[in-house]
């Protein structure tokens, strides 16, 4: 929904199952966000504007179509708990 990013000082967004294949850039505009859920997704990659959550501390991708080169958008960000699984091996983790 295009009113999302008008939410300056939403905290927790969760957006799994919801089918999305790109992570929309506007999300990098949610200043106060620390935890994001997009697990369940057929996500194959991280958008850099997710760089400029500077409060994340939580994002969960597990079940997408990501792989580890998906940490690269995260390497400043060391205190993040960051959720990673392959989506096809559902015992991993």
């Amino acid at each position: 929904p295009l009113f999302v990013h008008s939410l300056k000082n939403l905290k927790r967004l969760v957006i799994s199952r919801s089918q999305l294949t790109k992570v929309p850039s506007w999300l990098g505009q949610l200043s106060q966000l620390e935890s994001l859920d997009l697990s369940h997704n057929p996500l194959p990659s991280l958008p850099p504007s997710l760089q400029e959550l500077k409060h994340l501390t939580e994002l969960n991708v597990t079940r997408t179509k990501m792989n580890k080169s998906s940490d690269i958008i995260l390497q400043d960000k060391q205190q993040i708990h960051y959720f990673l699984q392959k989506h096809s091996s559902p015992d991993n983790g």
